[in-house]
C-alpha cells in the first residue's frame, strides 16, 4: 500500500505538470472579462499581511456590480494608507472599487514569478484598492476567534525590540515582512532560511513536547488540547503547506495510535499531499509545498540507509541535507560550503527558541506582557542572528552557480532517492 501510495503520487504529479506545460489550466481561474475596467466589488477577506507602509489584504470575491460571482480564485488587494490596526479587516466583508491586473510573471528564465507564486496560493489577480468601506456582517465564533489572534500577533510584534522582531516574526509564525532582506538573504544562502518558514520542524517541536508530557498514555483531554494548539498554530501561521503537512501527518499518526494501525510516513505525505493538491491543484509550484515534501522524502528514504553510528537527529539533518541539495542548487543557484555546519547551532538553538517564544506570546496575549521571556526571547534572537552571520562568513560561505538542467536535476534526485 506504503509504494501504490507514493507512486501514484508521482504519476498524478507529472501529469500536472505535463498539463501545466501543455497551457492546460489545473482549475478555474479569474474570468479574463474582468480584467478590463474599473469595477465595484464586494468581498470578504481571509487574510491580512501589513509590510511597511502597504496593507496586503487577500479577498474572497463574492459579487461584482452587484452581481454575484465566484471567480476560483482569490484577489490580492494592495492599500498604500497607514492602517494601525490591520486585524480589523479580517473576516470582515468589504466593498471597493478597482480595476484587477495580472500579477507580474517571470521576466527572464528562472527569476521569480510572482504570478505562479500568487497562485500557488490560490491568488489569480492584484488591485490597488481604493473607496474600501466595510459592510456589516454576522461572524462566528471561530472568525472572532482568528481576528484575536491576529490582533495579538501584531501587538506581540509591536512589543518586540527592531533588533530581534524580524527573527522572532519570522521563525514563530513564518512572517518574514519584518526582517531585512540581506539579513534574510543571509539566511537563504547559509542553508538555515528554512527556520524561518513555519514548518515540519516548528510543528514537530510542538508534537515532541506533547509526547513528553502525554508520555505512551492515550489520554483525550490531551488529543483534544493538542488539536486546538495545532489549530491555534496553523492560524497564526496562515497555514502554509509546510505546517499543513505537518499538521495533517501528525494527525494521522495519532489516529494510527489511537486505533492500533501501522503510521507509514510515505503514506501520511502522500495523503497530505492529495489533500492540499485537492484544496488547490497549483499549491505543488509553490517552493513551500516542494522543499517540505522532499524534506519527507529525504527522510523516509535516506535516514534508513545512514550508519547507526550517527546520532538520530544529525542523520536526519545529513538525509535533508543531501536530498534538498539538487533542489536547491536549480531553484536558488547557489551552494552553501557550511550549510550542515551552520544548521547545527541553529537548529539546535531554535529547539529552544520556538517554545520559549511561544510562551512568552501566550503570556502577552493572556496579560499583555511577556514578562521575563520577552528578555529571554530578544537574547536569544539576537544570537541566533549573530551565529548566522558567523557561519555565513560575511558571504564567502558558497558560491553562485548556474542552474543545471531539470532532466539532470530529476535524475540526480530519483538516482538520491531510489
Amino acid at each position: 500500500m506504503r509504494r501504490k501510495c507514493f507512486y501514484l503520487l508521482i504519476v498524478v504529479l507529472i501529469a500536472m505538470y505535463t498539463m501545466d506545460f501543455m497551457g492546460i489550466p489545473l482549475k478555474k481561474g479569474i474570468d479574463e472579462d474582468l480584467f478590463t475596467g474599473s469595477r465595484s466589488f464586494t468581498g470578504k477577506v481571509i487574510s491580512v499581511q501589513q509590510k511597511d507602509d502597504c496593507l496586503r489584504l487577500t479577498v474572497e470575491i463574492e459579487s461584482a456590480e452587484g452581481r454575484s460571482i465566484s471567480l476560483g480564485e482569490n484577489v490580492l488587494l494592495n492599500i498604500y494608507d497607514t492602517e494601525d490596526n490591520p486585524w480589523e479587516f479580517l473576516n470582515r466583508r468589504i466593498s471597493f472599487e478597482t480595476a484587477l491586473e495580472h500579477p507580474k510573471g517571470q521576466r527572464n528564465p528562472h527569476c521569480f514569478d510572482y504570478a505562479r507564486y500568487l497562485k500557488s496560493r490560490g491568488t489569480g489577480a492584484v488591485a490597488a484598492a481604493k473607496n474600501i468601506k466595510q459592510e456589516s456582517c454576522s461572524l462566528t465564533m471561530n472568525e472572532r476567534y482568528e481576528i484575536k489572534l491576529c490582533e495579538k500577533k501584531y501587538l506581540f510584534c509591536r512589543n518586540l525590540s527592531e533588533e530581534s522582531r524580524g527573527i522572532v516574526m519570522g521563525i514563530l509564525f513564518g512572517d518574514t515582512t519584518f526582517l531585512d532582506e540581506d539579513a534574510y538573504d543571509e539566511f537563504r544562502k547559509n542553508g538555515t532560511a528554512h527556520i524561518l518558514a513555519v514548518s515540519g520542524l516548528h510543528v514537530g517541536i510542538i508534537y515532541g513536547i506533547y509526547k513528553k508530557l502525554a508520555g505512551r498514555r492515550k489520554n483525550i483531554p490531551a488529543l483534544f488540547l493538542l488539536a486546538f494548539v495545532l489549530y491555534t498554530y496553523g492560524e497564526l501561521s496562515c497555514w502554509s503547506p509546510s505546517v499543513s503537512r505537518a499538521v495533517l501527518m501528525i494527525t494521522m499518526s495519532l489516529i494510527a495510535k489511537l486505533a492500533d494501525l501501522r503510521y507509514d510516513m510515505l503514506t501520511a505525505m502522500s495523503a497530505a499531499a492529495f489533500l492540499l493538491i485537492i484544496s488547490n491543484p497549483y499549491v505543488i509550484f509553490g517552493t513551500g509545498f516542494q522543499m517540505s515534501f522532499l524534506a519527507i522524502c529525504s527522510i523516509a528514504f535516506l535516514r534508513p540507509v545512514m550508519p547507526a553510528k550517527i546520532p538520530e537527529n544529525a542523520a536526519v539533518m545529513f538525509s535533508v541535507y543531501l536530498g534538498l541539495l539538487p533542489y536547491q542548487i536549480y531553484q536558488f543557484n547557489y551552494i552553501s560550503l557550511t550549510s550542515l555546519i551552520a544548521n547545527i547551532p541553529v537548529i539546535y538553538l531554535a529547539g529552544y527558541f520556538v517554545p520559549v517564544s511561544a510562551a512568552g506570546f501566550i503570556l502577552f496575549a493572556f496579560f499583555g506582557d511577556a514578562g521575563a521571556a520577552g528578555g529571554v526571547i530578544d537574547a536569544m534572537g539576537r544570537l541566533i542572528y549573530f551565529i548566522n552571520r558567523l557561519t555565513s562568513l560575511d558571504g564567502r560561505s558558497g558560491f553562485d552557480v548556474a542552474s543545471p538542467p531539470l532532466w539532470a536535476v530529476l535524475l540526480i534526485s530519483a538516482f538520491i532517492f531510489f
